[in-house]
């Protein structure tokens, strides 16, 4: 089967979606076969920098990742929030292909966003147990800082600001979780400068957002 070009095969609405986005997005199994078949790109990004992948996540298309795998796509590609396709699956609470993708990339556990934000905010947040003994099980840092309206917060803060009591019962008990106000103060004062640096330079000059790495110290781990 010959490739179509990729500048048609690619062809992007103006949200920046191509036929890729769409048929991975709903599910369309067999028309994202064939256009990446036909040369579609695995790894091209929209207006806010999502790959097919972080739509693939964030919908719980398990069958649909692994698709995109087979053609290259990579899961290490940031949208202009700083999220991987495994941050969109936390979100969506699919468990299941949480646990594919850090079997796929360990490391990408303690990713965070520009802010900070890493998985176990987001299921601390969201108050879903499940995911918060996943991630914990597995490693994860427990007290990663994440900036938010200009105030510092680890995972059990935000469990405590949702009244997620099982959560924050969990992560105080089983891994002695600390609030952010419990962190040294130099070390706050630390991660607030490198995420205001960083939400700066997550801009372009144009001021689309642009992904720029993060990194999470393991000082902050338990």
């Amino acid at each position: 089967m010959d490739a179509a070009p990729h500048s048609a095969v690619d062809q992007k609405d103006r949200s920046g979606h191509s036929a890729l986005f769409y048929a991975v997005t709903y599910g369309h199994f067999e028309a994202a076969k064939h256009l990446l078949d036909f040369g579609a790109s695995p790894n091209h990004q929209d207006h806010r920098l999502r790959t097919p992948s972080h739509c693939a996540a964030a919908k719980g298309q398990m069958r649909m990742l692994k698709l995109l795998k087979q053609y290259n796509a990579s899961f290490e590609i940031q949208n202009y929030r700083g999220d991987l396709p495994v941050h969109e699956a936390v979100q969506a609470g699919s468990r299941d292909v949480v646990e594919w993708l850090l079997a796929l990339q360990p490391s990408s556990i303690n990713a965070a966003s520009h802010e900070g934000r890493t998985c176990l905010h987001l299921a601390a947040a969201q108050g879903n147990i499940e995911m918060v003994v996943l991630l914990c099980t597995k490693g994860c840092f427990v007290n990663p800082l994440m900036l938010y309206k200009k105030n510092l917060y680890t995972p059990l803060d935000l469990a405590r600001r949702k009244n997620h009591q099982v959560v924050v019962d969990y992560l105080s008990t089983k891994h002695e979780a600390k609030p952010a106000e419990e962190i040294p103060n130099d070390e706050q004062e630390k991660y607030r400068l490198t995420f205001e640096e960083q939400l700066v330079q997550g801009r372009s000059v144009s001021g689309r957002p642009q992904a720029v790495p993060v990194t999470i110290s393991s000082s902050m781990s338990p």
